[in-house]
Order: structure tokens, then sequence, then C-alpha cells
């Protein structure tokens, strides 16, 4: 199967990450984060298509921009433009991984924003920027 040009690995159910006592998703282009222990609403971000979550921060996406959001209260700690971001992203402590285009992967610091190198799916190897 030929999935080239295509959103074949993005999902049509709504994004939601946990983490902790935090739980984060993404409803009518609306990022909600609630702490699940009280039931409260912590914050909410306008205009998100995808998250991902770490212990301290909330990554948000949408076309050409990731963000860097603190967990805690939802001030950007970073932005990161991106020529066009699919809406793929995930994250650990250290790494978001966020597919850029359906051939390519970027791998950027959790902390800081920064971009580390770009990972060609199709060759198996670091693509250059």
């Amino acid at each position: 199967t030929d999935l080239k040009g295509t959103d074949a690995f993005r999902s049509s159910r709504p994004p939601i990450a946990a983490k902790g006592d935090v739980v984060a998703w993404v409803d009518s282009s609306v990022l909600r984060v609630a702490d699940v222990t009280s039931g409260k609403p912590l914050w909410k971000r306008e205009g998100v298509e995808d998250l991902a979550m770490t212990k301290s921060v909330v990554v948000a996406s949408r076309d050409g921009l990731i963000e860097g959001l603190d967990l805690a209260t939802g001030t950007s700690k970073w932005k990161l433009g991106i020529d066009h971001c699919s809406g793929s992203i995930a994250a650990d402590e250290d790494t978001i991984v966020a597919r850029v285009d359906p051939e390519t992967l970027a791998l950027i610091d959790t902390q800081t924003g920064k971009e580390r190198f770009r990972f060609d799916l199709e060759r198996g190897r670091r693509a250059s920027k």
C-alpha cells in the first residue's frame, strides 16, 4: 500500500494524554488540561490540533507550530516553527518526535524546543533539515 501524500497515521479520535494526576485533551481545537483528582480545570488553549505530555510540559501542535506549554500554568515555554507539522507528535521526558511530512520526523528537545535532528523514515537514517 502506498501511503505517500496521505495522513495515514492521523487518528480521527481526539488527542488525549495523561501524566500523574493531570489529563489533557483536544476537543474542537481547544486544548483542555485538568486535575483528575479534584476534577478542576487547570487551563485551556485554543487552536490546537494535537498534543503530547511530559511531567512538566504539554506539547501542543497546530499547522506550522509546535509549542511547549508549562503543565501547571499553560504559559508558553518555547515555540518552534515547523514548515509543516502533520499533527502526529509524541514525547518522553527528553525528546519530542513530530512528523513534519509523510517521510520525515523532527526530534526536538522537550525543555528548550530546539530541534536536535531530523530522521528520514523512507531511508531509515538521519536527514538534513
